[in-house]
C-alpha cells in the first residue's frame, strides 16, 4: 500500500507537469529521477517491517479465541504504532488522494481553455479511474485506521473489538474491488452498465391475444 501510493503520487506529479510542454519544470525534469523515490518505496517497507517485527523488544500476545488472534506487538506501542499507522498507512492514502484531486482540477482547467478539449478527451478515462480508486481506498482504510488508532491513544474496548472483528477485513475489499473499479473508466463497460439499468427500468408493454379469451362453442347433441 505504501509503495503503491507513493508511486501513484509521483506518477501524477509527472503527469501534472506534462500539461506544460514549454514550461521550465518540464524542461528541467528528468524522468530517471523517479527511480530513486520508487526504489525507496520498495526498500523502505521491507526494511522497516523486518526490523519492527523481528527485532523490536516486545512480547507478542495472541488470543486464538478471536477471529483475528492479534498482530505484531509493536502496533500497540504508542510511539512506533502511531508512526506506522500515520506515516505508512494514512500518509500514502492522503498523498494519493491529494495528488488525484490536483490532477483532476488541472485537467478540468485545461478542458475549459481554448484548444484544450483534446487533453480532456485523452485523460478523461484516467481521471475517472483515479477518482474511483482514491474514493475506494479512503472508504476502505479510514474506518480501519480510526478503529486501530483509538485504542493506542485511549483504551477503548469497543473500538478494539470493531478493529479486530469487523474493520480488519475491510482492507481485503481494496484488493478485490480494485479491478472492478478500474473498469469504471472504460466507456464500453459504462455503456453496458447503463444499458442494464435502462433495461430494468423500462416498462414492457403487455400485449394480450384476444383468441385466448374466446370460449369454445358448446357442442349440441343431435339426434339421429
Amino acid at each position: 500500500m505504501c509503495s503503491w501510493s507513493y508511486a501513484h503520487g509521483l506518477w501524477m506529479y509527472r503527469e501534472i507537469f506534462s500539461c506544460f510542454p514549454s514550461s521550465f519544470f518540464l524542461e528541467t525534469f528528468d524522468p530517471t529521477s523517479l527511480y530513486g523515490p520508487i526504489a525507496f518505496c520498495v526498500i523502505y517497507p521491507l526494511l522497516f517491517y523486518t526490523v519492527v517485527i523481528m527485532t523490536y523488544p516486545c512480547q507478542n500476545d495472541f488470543d486464538y479465541t478471536k477471529y483475528v488472534c492479534g498482530g505484531p506487538c509493536y502496533q500497540f506501542e504508542p510511539g512506533i504504532g502511531l508512526f506506522d499507522w500515520f506515516c505508512d498507512v494514512f500518509g500514502p492514502i492522503i498523498v494519493g488522494t491529494v495528488a488525484t484531486m490536483v490532477l483532476i482540477i488541472r485537467v478540468i482547467l485545461q478542458k475549459h481553455r481554448v484548444g484544450q478539449r483534446a487533453i480532456w478527451q485523452r485523460n478523461r478515462k484516467m481521471v475517472i479511474q483515479l477518482a474511483a480508486l482514491s474514493t475506494m481506498y479512503i472508504a476502505v482504510w479510514i474506518p480501519n485506521i480510526i478503529s486501530f488508532v483509538i485504542p493506542i491513544i485511549v483504551p477503548n474496548q469497543l473500538a478494539l473489538d470493531l478493529a479486530s472483528n469487523v474493520f480488519c477485513y475491510f482492507e481485503y475489499f481494496a484488493v478485490l474491488l480494485c479491478p472492478f473499479v478500474c473498469l469504471v473508466g472504460l466507456p464500453e463497460v459504462r455503456q453496458s452498465i447503463y444499458q442494464i439499468f435502462i433495461r430494468f427500468n423500462t416498462i414492457q408493454p403487455s400485449s394480450q391475444n384476444p383468441i385466448e379469451f374466446l370460449r369454445p362453442l358448446p357442442q349440441r347433441a343431435f339426434g339421429k
